[in-house]
């Protein structure tokens, strides 16, 4: 399993001395911005799956949560994480979930554009001072709620793969705005569904959950010591998702 390699195209901003996603003389070095906190998440959790599966000869990983992250070091290969730290930015969650459907006039989305600023300056600056001089290779946001990771990899002037998970309304001008926004802080945006993907244009690429090889070859990779007590792998299969609401199905309702 490799991670995919960036075109020179995709940033075409990057210094000259920055290395891409390409090279192929040693691990991929990558800044992980997750929204973790002092518990496990299913996106963590799959985080820590790939980055173990994919082993230290292709991934080299500082990964920067909200709170309490140090727990992930204990779960990582100690030779792909490389340095685990907190950075206390809450979540930027106005455009997405239920708050996405709040009105909000110009002036408050001002407003709250201008205090999401004010207190990111501080974050921003501690990691650029934590990752000074640290060689790194891509950003990657794993959540659309974190912004500081597209922040970062414009002041880096590094490519900025963004994970959107979230299902971003695409009949609200706001998350529509944001969308954009997102495409433009990133050299690549990556979707589980089609249905996540209906507010970014037809650059987004999308990645569909269903792949159960691949899934069940990473996990057995990363767990298996050959010892009792390694665990199960049990697959079941979902006959149907529909979202109650609009009662869109399979794919569509993800």
């Amino acid at each position: 399993m490799t991670l995919p390699s960036l075109p020179p195209e995709a940033n075409p901003g990057a210094a000259p001395n920055d290395k891409t996603a390409g090279n192929a003389r040693g691990p991929v070095r990558v800044a992980l911005f997750a929204p973790t906190t002092d518990h496990l998440g299913g996106s963590d959790r799959d985080l820590i799956t790939l980055a173990n599966a994919l082993g230290p000869a292709e991934l080299r990983l500082d990964w920067i949560g909200i709170r309490g992250t140090e727990f992930v070091r204990e779960l990582l290969d100690p030779q792909v994480c490389h340095r685990v730290f907190d950075l206390p930015l809450p979540p930027f969650t106005y455009p997405v979930f239920q708050h996405a459907s709040v009105p909000r006039s110009r002036w408050l989305w001002s407003k709250i554009l201008l205090d999401y600023a004010l207190r990111s300056a501080p974050a921003l600056w501690r990691v650029l001072r934590e990752l000074r001089g640290e060689p790194l290779d891509v950003v990657v946001s794993s959540t659309a709620v974190t912004l500081i990771g597209a922040l970062f990899a414009a002041a880096r002037r590094l490519p900025h793969v963004w994970i959107v998970k979230e299902c971003l309304d695409p009949t609200l001008p706001a998350t529509r705005s944001f969308a954009r926004w997102i495409e433009r802080l990133s050299s690549r945006v990556v979707v589980p569904s089609r249905a996540v993907a209906k507010p970014f244009s037809s650059r987004v690429l999308v990645l569909p959950d269903g792949n159960v090889e691949a899934a069940v070859s990473a996990i057995i990779k990363s767990a298996k010591t050959g010892k009792i007590g390694d665990g199960k792998i049990f697959v079941s299969p979902i006959d149907q998702a529909i979202r109650i609401r609009t009662e869109e199905k399979g794919d569509a309702a993800v």
